[in-house]
């Protein structure tokens, strides 16, 4: 049961009823999202798609921050939702279990320098200088600020998931 109900779709404005209606799936943190007012509400829609979709990794990578910020988040609903999409991206189970665990020893190099620096800037707000170094020997500046993104965007997304108690979907993920 969530902590927050859903919003009624009848209150909701015009462009979050077209969301409802369109015939697509909403997920559950879509739905709990519009109880932001619509600037708000669209900018974080927008927010969230890009920061995924423009990260400057490749899918399996993109995949294990993700999860990464979901197992620090403590994110059941994000686990959930991309452990499935890890898998189909071809991230095998023991990089799985490295990006639950936190030893990044099975991991090659430029792997261990985004999720450490991933998991430093969930846990510590920003990466120290030894772990921004590492991350540099692989990554322009503009692809480590699109890292950035991307687990901010995921933060944001796990605590509004906190917020609501968003439950997963039956039959998703």
């Amino acid at each position: 049961m969530t902590r927050i109900p859903y919003p009624d779709p009848q209150t909701r404005s015009e462009p979050q009823r077209a969301v409802l209606t369109s015939g697509k799936p909403v997920l559950n943190i879509s739905r709990m999202a519009m109880h932001l007012k619509d600037p708000l509400w669209s900018g974080y829609r927008n927010f969230a798609i890009v920061a995924r979709d423009a990260a400057p990794l490749d899918d399996g990578l993109r995949e294990m921050v993700i999860l990464r910020v979901g197992y620090l988040s403590n994110s059941a609903y994000e686990l959930h939702h991309h452990l499935p999409v890890a898998v189909q991206a071809g991230v095998p189970d023991a990089k799985l279990k490295a990006v639950e665990s936190g030893d990044f020893t099975a991991l090659d190099p430029r792997e261990r320098a985004v999720l450490d620096y991933a998991s430093q800037v969930v846990t510590q707000v920003g990466a120290d200088d030894a772990t921004l170094k590492a991350l540099q020997d692989w990554f322009s500046t503009e692809d480590i600020f699109g890292i950035t993104i991307l687990v901010c965007g995921y933060m944001t997304t796990a605590r509004l998931i906190a917020l609501g108690g968003v439950e997963a979907e039956e039959g998703h993920g």
